[in-house]
């Protein structure tokens, strides 16, 4: 009985080590990397076996962040530049030949009421959350598009099919992500160009942006409503 357990054992581990990781020597862009879901997902898809080129408005924060994930490097960008992103994805086209996904994941979030919010929070919050998903999509679907296809995942919410109180232009912004998302995937499948585009829609999360907004909240189940 010993004598099977230890065969069993020792034939999981030579079976785990032929075990291809998933995304091995992928070339992954990732946007607000440097804390939060999108260091997180940095992580992820680096334990996968990836390449990982993570981005974030906060330099010291990120090249902070790419020391955790040996062989990733880091690179400042404004999400909501359009023209920053021509520069960022062309540098990583010539140094590793491809863009196999990127990870739109760069957003703020702005709590307040309908009234009290601002024209200048709003166009903010815009060109953050929903200018600067287009900008990096189009840029990294064109790239993506001539160099055999990819994967493009958007970074939604929540908020952007529900609805919340009291963050009016947050929802309308990842509302607008969601939908963005949709129809850039049906050009892609339409136009057979080899390019998934897809959304994701977290609730609550213990990050940074979150942490801020909580403190505000008059009531806890506030979102529940």
């Amino acid at each position: 009985m010993v004598r099977k357990q230890q065969t069993a054992m020792v034939s999981k581990q030579i079976f785990k080590g032929m075990i291809m990781k998933r995304l091995m020597n992928k070339v992954v862009v990732v946007t607000g990397a440097a804390s939060g879901i999108g260091l997180a997902s940095a992580k992820a898809c680096h334990g996968e076996g990836a390449i990982v080129v993570l981005t974030d408005i906060d330099a010291d924060a990120g090249r902070i962040a790419s020391r955790l994930l040996p062989s990733s490097e880091f690179i400042a960008l404004d999400s909501s530049n359009d023209s920053a992103w021509d520069g960022v994805l062309d540098s990583v086209l010539d140094r590793y030949g491809r863009i196999d996904a990127l990870v739109n994941n760069a957003g703020i979030g702005i709590r307040k009421g309908i009234i009290e919010t601002t024209n200048e929070d709003w166009h903010r919050m815009m060109s953050v959350n929903l200018s600067g998903v287009f900008f990096g999509m189009r840029a990294a679907i064109a790239r993506m598009r001539d160099h055999g296809g990819g994967s493009v995942i958007n970074m939604s919410s929540i908020a952007g099919k529900i609805g919340l109180p009291l963050s009016p232009a947050y929802c309308a912004s990842k509302g607008g992500v969601t939908l963005l998302t949709k129809s850039a995937a049906l050009e892609c499948a339409e136009k057979g160009w080899r390019i998934r585009v897809n959304s994701i829609h977290p609730g609550f999360v213990d990050t940074p942006l979150v942490q801020a907004a909580v403190k505000h909240m008059p009531d806890p189940t506030w979102g529940l409503h």
